[in-house]
């Protein structure tokens, strides 16, 4: 046998041995309790885990007997009446921001055809989009980005300026890029 022939089947056995070690020593870990509080630990012992508390389980009432009464007591009325005014009077503050479901369908459909490179498509429906929701971000970037892109300086200029600052900066860098500038 040649001398690497060798090693590699000492360095075999010497890892199979450290193997079952470790196994045996897991076990055995797993096994013993774990030190008291003040006593040291035992290096590479396992510790148990403790199982987790669970809370009673109740069992549900039930249909209560005839004699109690067959109706479970009402709740107390709780006056919601302000907290309904409040949502609804926020909501109209909010006016056209706040997107109808269809809306915001067909506001996904405005970003997917501009993802396609459908920009005339993409910019129609977005204008036709704000005069549903007037001030929406998204649609003014459609149109925006939409128009410089189709080379249309004077549409992109008349939506530009409804972006807030940050959007418009964005925009503005975008459009340059199609020799555009915004106002």
């Amino acid at each position: 046998m040649r001398p690497g022939s060798i090693a590699l089947a000492v360095g075999s056995a010497i890892v199979a041995v450290g193997g079952l070690y470790l196994l045996v020593e897991l076990r055995r870990g797993a096994a013993a309790p774990s030190p008291a509080a003040g006593e040291p630990a035992r290096v590479g012992a396992a510790r148990p885990t403790p199982a987790p508390e669970r809370a009673p389980v109740r069992a549900s009432p039930g249909p209560m007997p005839a004699a109690l009464g067959s109706k479970r007591p009402e709740p107390p009325p709780s006056d919601s009446a302000p907290m309904v005014a409040k949502l609804e009077a926020d909501r109209a503050a909010l006016g056209d921001a706040v997107l109808s479901v269809e809306t915001s369908e067909h506001l996904l459909e405005a970003n997917k055809l501009y993802d396609r490179g459908d920009y005339d498509g993409a910019r129609q429906l977005a204008i036709k989009l704000l005069t549903e929701a007037p001030g929406n971000v998204r649609l003014l970037r459609v149109v925006v980005s939409s128009s410089c892109i189709l080379g249309d300086a004077e549409q992109a200029n008349q939506y530009a300026p409804q972006l807030p600052p940050p959007d418009r900066d964005q925009m503005a860098d975008r459009c340059a890029k199609f020799q555009i500038a915004l106002k």
